[in-house]
Formats: C-alpha cells, sequence, structure tokens
C-alpha cells in the first residue's frame, strides 16, 4: 500500500470533481469507468452514514437521477 502525500491527497479533493477537464481518450479506458463507478459508490455510502436518518436512495438518489435523466432529454 502506498503513502499518500497530503499535497496528493489535498489537490484530489480540490479537483475529484472536475470531470470535464479530462480528455474523452482517458474516459474510455476500463480503469476510468471502475473509478467513477468505485466513487458514486463510495460518496453513496459516505452519504448514508454521515445522514442516518435520511433515506438516501428514496429522498436522495431516485431525485437527482430523476433529474438527470429530464434534463439529458
Amino acid at each position: 500500500m502506498g503513502l499518500i502525500k497530503a499535497n496528493d491527497y489535498l489537490s484530489w479533493l480540490q479537483n475529484f470533481e472536475k470531470f470535464h477537464v479530462i480528455p474523452l481518450y482517458l474516459k474510455q479506458k476500463n480503469k476510468y469507468e471502475i473509478y467513477v463507478a468505485e466513487l458514486k459508490d463510495y460518496l453513496c455510502d459516505f452519504f448514508a452514514r454521515v445522514q442516518p436518518l435520511i433515506n438516501f436512495k428514496q429522498e436522495v438518489y431516485d431525485s437527482v437521477a430523476e433529474m438527470f435523466e429530464s434534463e439529458w432529454e
């Protein structure tokens, strides 16, 4: 297991949501797809742990999915 330097982690925190700056050729790789899926799973689990009184699946995830689908059309 590699060590994470503070600067590396802080840089990641400041930039991890900037998906628009990642070149398309990198987004088409399997590693990127796995990274995004694992990031989504982690963030969903994190939200569920820090907001235990909110039904995350019903109140948050489904409403965001609906909003995305309507805007995607």
